[in-house]
């Protein structure tokens, strides 16, 4: 990540620290998982897993929401 998409994105995770879980779900449905990662691992540690909650428990075909909640902690893994 270089300096200035790390500043942005640093903006960015506070801005999303500062909504709903549910909020941020249904933003991060309409982003890529490579994007979501990136905020979620700068985000405040108890937000981060209120939102992977929210997206594991929204209802979806298939659990698509939970694997895309597993997916995402995968990248976090590797982000932090």
């Amino acid at each position: 990540i270089q300096a200035q998409e790390v500043q942005n994105l640093t903006t960015l995770a506070g801005t999303y620290n500062k909504i709903s879980p549910a909020a941020a779900v249904a933003i991060f449905s309409e982003l890529d998982d490579a994007l979501v990662a990136k905020p979620l691992s700068l985000m405040k540690p108890d937000v981060t897993s209120a939102v992977l909650q929210q997206l594991g428990a929204t209802p979806s075909p298939d659990n698509a929401n939970s694997k895309r909640a597993a997916e995402l902690t995968r990248r976090l893994r590797l982000l932090m």
